[in-house]
């Protein structure tokens, strides 16, 4: 059988050979003479490629590039939207969505709001850009090189981030919803005070964006020959919210505390792959905080409400009644000793209940004592040997109210000194 020769392949294969070499091309003019590609020459690529999806760009020095909005709004022509001008946040970004930029060097270059959904960066160097805002929805970033890399407000949700390096990177309002951190480097401190999803107002305005995503009427103008049904992969958005589908944007915003806890639980285990204690007790403290804040009795219904859709009345009340249980334990715990984590607040509490027993025992007044010393020092020492499970003979409870009073203090004393004995071993373990 004669070879199959390359005028037969079909047009999206013959595009993306073509574009292979192209590739090569630049990278042996680029090693040659040190030139890299300019702005123009990767916009021209993208629209030759009707768009960027499978759009070859490896092995490409784009190191100090400057790919912002602002530079894209002064070429683009003044009539015509190109295919390679996107939307995201309110602000103009370059369109990658798809793009292959395998061990691509992007070192100190500028991609602020750029789309990157699906994109393959595998192994690229990013270190140090600024990737402000950047869409990178189920992005291949396995083996890249974040270091010192500016993420802030990026959308990192489903990301294949495993073996990344994020040391010293900025993840300030990012979205780590279901990305996948084994085996990266990141530090606690890179997230600042609190996830993007314990921003009520900040995590709003973050999924508007996923509701204008996408112009169709846009891209069919653009790629008039594409069928509509392969625009859905072609620009990542197979999973939006269309008019047909249910409103996920309000699903996210009802759901953030769930969101949040199930971010924070895959942070702990990453931060504990890298021997990261500190920054594991972090993750685990605010992953129970958040879940406490999604059973409490005013969000119960709202943070699981998939779990209780299609339930019946009963059914749907008792298991609300049993996240509240939840909700009324976690807070014991966070008060008692701040889930294990405060070992201040038990010996705290352990003082209270020493001054608190001192004064009832000085009002109640009835201790046996036959050296008859003064009301008050009776009533430290009294208060002090039951905290310490210690008796004296000659001071001792002078009826039945201050004998039960005595042994309430020793086993809430005995509880009290235990688990602050627990939470400091805890402290002492990171250290």
């Amino acid at each position: 059988m004669p070879a199959r020769s390359d005028f037969s392949l079909s047009p999206t294969t013959l595009r993306r050979r073509l574009y292979s070499l192209w590739t090569s091309r630049l990278v042996r003019e680029g090693a040659g003479v040190g030139r890299k590609p300019s702005i123009e020459e990767i916009l021209s690529a993208i629209e030759d490629n009707r768009g960027p999806g499978g759009l070859p760009l490896n092995d490409i020095n784009l190191s100090d590039l400057d790919l912002s909005g602002a530079i894209l709004l002064d070429i683009r022509p003044k009539q015509v939207r190109p295919v390679w001008l996107t939307d995201r946040l309110g602000h103009p970004g370059l369109n990658l969505i798809g793009a292959v930029l395998r061990r691509t060097e992007f070192v100190h270059a500028t991609l602020d709001y750029a789309r990157l959904q699906l994109a393959d960066l595998r192994d690229s160097d990013l270190y140090g850009a600024s990737l402000v805002g950047v869409d990178m929805y189920r992005a291949n970033l396995r083996g890249a090189d974040l270091y010192k890399a500016n993420l802030e407000r990026a959308k990192l949700e489903r990301a294949d981030l495993r073996g990344a390096d994020l040391r010293f990177a900025n993840l300030r309002g990012a979205n780590l919803l279901r990305a996948n951190l084994d085996g990266a480097l990141v530090y606690g401190e890179s997230f600042g005070h609190a996830l993007l999803q314990e921003n009520a107002d900040e995590y709003s305005a973050y999924l508007l964006d996923d509701r204008r995503i996408i112009d169709f009427a846009l891209a069919v103008e653009q790629s008039p020959r594409a069928p509509r049904s392969r625009l859905y992969p072609l620009y990542g958005v197979d999973w939006m919210p269309l008019p047909d589908e249910p409103d996920i944007r309000r699903r996210h915003e009802s759901q953030r505390f769930v969101e949040s806890a199930e971010i924070y639980r895959t942070l702990q285990a990453c931060f504990l792959q890298q021997g990261r204690t500190s920054d594991a007790a972090w993750a685990y403290l605010r992953e129970r905080r958040a879940e406490r804040r999604s059973n409490s009795p005013r969000n119960v219904r709202r943070e699981h409400a998939d779990q209780f859709r299609g339930m019946p009345g009963w059914r749907m009340a008792l298991s609300a009644g049993g996240y509240i249980v939840r909700w009324l334990r976690d807070c014991f715990y966070e008060l008692l000793a701040g889930y294990g984590e405060r070992p201040v607040r038990p010996f705290a509490g352990i003082a209270l209940t020493f001054v608190a027993f001192t004064a009832a025992f000085a009002i109640l007044g009835e201790i046996g004592s036959p050296l008859r010393a003064p009301g008050l020092s009776r009533s430290v020492i009294l208060s002090a040997s039951s905290m310490v499970s210690v008796g004296f003979s000659d001071v001792a409870p002078g009826n039945d109210l201050t004998k039960m009073l005595s042994v309430a203090e020793a086993a809430i004393g005995i509880a009290l000194f235990a688990l602050g004995m627990f939470s400091l071993g805890n402290q002492m373990r990171r250290r």
